[in-house]
């Protein structure tokens, strides 16, 4: 007897091109797994499909999608970022110095290295 829910009979994940563009935008706006999944079920029927956090992980390994830490930068790696953005704002905190690095320079990073790359470049 064939399953047709699916390949483990559970409810099948939606396809790649109606959730691949919102998931890139979560990420952008820097929203951790657990809120994207939650966000994400607003644009699917969620009788049809459904997604997890392990499929999401599964699916950002897959498109390179990668958190702060799995951007794995330095304080060499975003010193010039750093150097462009305080440039322009000089009295920018790390908290605001971390979602500018976020919005125009696509860099994803911890406060913590934004405090210490702006630290050491002092």
């Amino acid at each position: 007897m064939p399953n047709t829910l699916g390949h483990n009979g559970r409810v099948p994940a939606p396809p790649d091109a109606l959730i691949r563009p919102i998931i890139e935008d979560f990420v952008a706006k820097g929203y951790s797994n657990s809120e994207i999944v939650t966000r994400l079920r607003q644009y699917y029927d969620t009788d049809t499909y459904n997604v997890s956090i392990d499929l999401l992980k599964k699916r950002r390994s897959q498109w390179g999608l990668k958190s702060a830490r799995g951007q794995a930068h330095t304080i060499t790696s975003i010193g010039p970022a750093i150097e462009r953005v305080r440039a322009r704002f000089p009295k920018q905190g790390s908290h605001d110095m971390k979602l500018t690095l976020m919005h125009e320079e696509k860099m994803s990073v911890s406060r913590y290295a934004v405090f210490f790359g702006r630290v050491s470049a002092l």
